[in-house]
């Protein structure tokens, strides 16, 4: 293998990856498969063979885990480019509910846990916008209930045992739930509350229009309150802006395992929202999906948020373009849900903490080629790197 590391005539480039675990990355530091160390065995899913000085963890995630970063930075490097990659993916994201942001239908959201607005209160914490919903024509924000976490650095989350420092997965404190019949909604005020089993409503608008725009169950745009209710997508959004010489500037939506009880409907709207919000600050966008959940065992959902995908990608192209709108890479489908991909699959296996959730170091590899392959099927390969300086 020829020797990069003293050749950096690289075009710049800035990759954003938004997505949930797998894109932030899983592969722990300890992982053996066979009794081969993958620290060893599989450098490439810790640390690049290119630039050595790529290497895990990939900022901004704080998770000290390996991925498919590095077959990605790899991969784009021999194409003629130097990608500055912004992780902004945290573990277990909707990309509906998480990072859209998700307007309720509360009088159809029963029994179930409802997050309250609040103000940042941790290190590297930017608050929760609150989980907005309409009942009785009305808008509500949710004002006591659980409290909702995507990130943080240090400390521990008050009240909250057992979790790990530097937070970068969606994480709840509180058992916080609505009652299992729907209160009386019709007589709020705005400012009245209304007790919901152990979570309260206030209400802002006493009809579905609120600050000018209106409100029904779905996934929230950008000029509603509570889109972006963890500050996910626009933590994505400054970091790469902190890419000054950036000639491009990429972000890869790759989720899938937390939505698939989605309809195509709900997906297709979390989707573009999103991607709206990327689209309209200049971003070229590729809407991809993450890998298949084994342990789940629902190829249909899978099948559901693939056509979801296709969905979006006929809208956002007519809003914006097929230049700046790609659709994949879609995971799911270029590496199966059989053979390698199935539960104890070579994708998945390790000697110790195999979830079938998340990949190990191989699959890891594979899926950074992947990625690496749908950018590089529109973004021209520079032949001769140094005449690009």
């Amino acid at each position: 293998m020829p020797d990069y590391r003293f050749r950096l005539a690289r075009t710049p480039i800035a990759v954003g990856v938004l997505g949930q675990s797998n894109e932030r990355g899983q592969v722990t530091p300890t992982e053996s498969i066979a009794g081969s160390a993958s620290r060893i065995a599989l450098a490439l899913a810790y640390v690049s063979q290119r630039n050595p000085g790529i290497r895990y963890p990939l900022q901004p995630a704080g998770a000290l885990n390996g991925g498919y970063h590095f077959k990605l930075y790899d991969d784009l490097w021999d194409w003629g480019y130097a990608a500055r990659i912004v992780n902004a993916s945290i573990g277990s994201m909707s990309m509906l509910r998480d990072a859209a942001g998700q307007i309720l239908d509360i009088a159809a959201w029963r029994s179930q846990g409802v997050r309250q607005q609040r103000p940042a209160d941790v290190p590297g914490d930017r608050g929760y916008a609150g989980d907005y919903g309409v009942a009785s024509g009305k808008v509500f924000v949710c004002t006591a209930g659980r409290k909702a976490y995507a990130f943080h650095q240090g400390n521990f989350l008050p009240n909250d045992t057992g979790i790990n420092q530097n937070l970068d997965f969606i994480r709840e404190v509180g058992a916080q739930a609505t009652a299992a019949t729907s209160p009386d909604f019709s007589a709020a005020t705005v400012g009245s509350t209304v007790t919901d089993g152990s979570v309260t409503w206030t209400c802002v608008s006493t009809s579905t229009t609120y600050l000018g725009f209106s409100y029904g169950a779905g996934a929230c745009t950008e000029t509603r309150a509570g889109f972006d209710p963890f500050g996910i997508i626009r933590r994505c959004h400054e970091e790469m802006g902190r890419v000054r010489d950036a000639t491009q500037n990429i972000v890869v939506l790759c989720n899938g395992q937390s939505d698939t009880g989605l309809t195509s409907g709900q997906y297709q709207g979390a989707i573009n929202s999103v991607a709206s919000f990327f689209a309209n600050r200049g971003y070229t966008v590729h809407l991809g999906l993450s890998v298949y959940n084994p342990s789940g065992n629902n190829v249909a959902a899978y099948d559901t948020l693939s056509s979801a995908l296709v969905s979006s990608y006929n809208f956002l192209t007519g809003a914006f373009s097929a230049a700046q709108i790609k659709l994949g890479p879609n995971l799911y489908q270029l590496m199966g849900s059989t053979g390698d991909m199935a539960a104890g699959g070579a994708n998945f296996a390790k000697d110790s903490g195999q979830d079938n959730i998340h990949l190990n170091a191989r699959g890891a590899i594979f899926a950074g080629g992947f990625v690496a392959a749908a950018i590089k099927s529109w973004l021209p390969q520079i032949v001769d790197p140094a005449a690009a300086a």
